[in-house]
């Protein structure tokens, strides 16, 4: 009886064996398959400051187009502006003109043009804005070269520093430049030819941006 016994709790885990193996299939493991993502559209590099074919160079409005920096000038909503003339030459040279007569002659062709002109630059207010014209003038060999700017300054804010209310940030809006060189003789007509190309080029393009739609 004890050896009977024996006998069974011996083959017991044989035969589950035995069972395990004619009953259960044999199983593989299942290879798992990267899922295979499409690839990425492969898109043309946004345009930089670095790969910029042209430049805009003058004050204005400008942006990122075509692979180019482009502006264009600006002169919507500009209101009553003030004049401002200054003349720069070696010591000792007399000049053909002063800076009253050039300012003269350009508030004559801006009222002629309709372009609101302060009367005083002083006041209780800023003189912003104003038109700045800098003539800068040297001798040279039976002659002259004059270099002579037109300006438009303008207030703005900065976000890169917080300024008290009674400082102001004054930048150059809009210009136009001119290098010449001509004769001795003709000092005073070719001063006072560029300078009225100049402002009739700021007084056109003020018209032509003040029109209402």
């Amino acid at each position: 009886m004890r050896s009977h016994l024996f006998t069974i709790i011996m083959c017991t885990p044989l035969m589950l064996c035995a069972i395990s193996k004619s009953v259960l299939p044999e199983t593989k493991p299942v290879e798992k398959k990267a899922v295979e993502s499409a690839p990425a559209p492969v898109l043309p590099p946004a345009p930089t400051l670095s790969t910029l074919v042209n430049i805009y160079t003058a004050p204005g409005i400008a942006k990122i187009d075509g692979g180019s920096w482009v502006g264009s000038e600006h002169l919507y909503n500009l209101g009553e502006v003030g004049v401002v003339v200054e003349i720069i030459a070696p010591a000792g040279i007399t000049l053909p003109v002063s800076e009253d007569l050039l300012k003269e002659k350009m508030v004559t062709l801006f009222k002629e043009a309709n372009v609101p002109i302060r009367a005083s630059l002083f006041g209780e207010q800023t003189p912003l804005p104003f038109l700045h014209l800098l003539v800068m003038v040297n001798p040279i060999d039976k002659g002259y070269v004059a270099y002579c700017a037109l300006r438009l300054f303008e207030a703005v804010q900065l976000s890169r520093v917080q300024l008290p209310p009674e400082i102001t940030w004054q930048v150059i809006s809009w210009e136009k430049q001119e290098l010449t060189i001509f004769a001795t003789s003709q000092l005073k007509e070719q001063l006072t030819t560029v300078v009225q190309a100049l402002t009739k080029a700021f007084a056109d393009k003020w018209k032509a941006q003040s029109k209402k739609e």
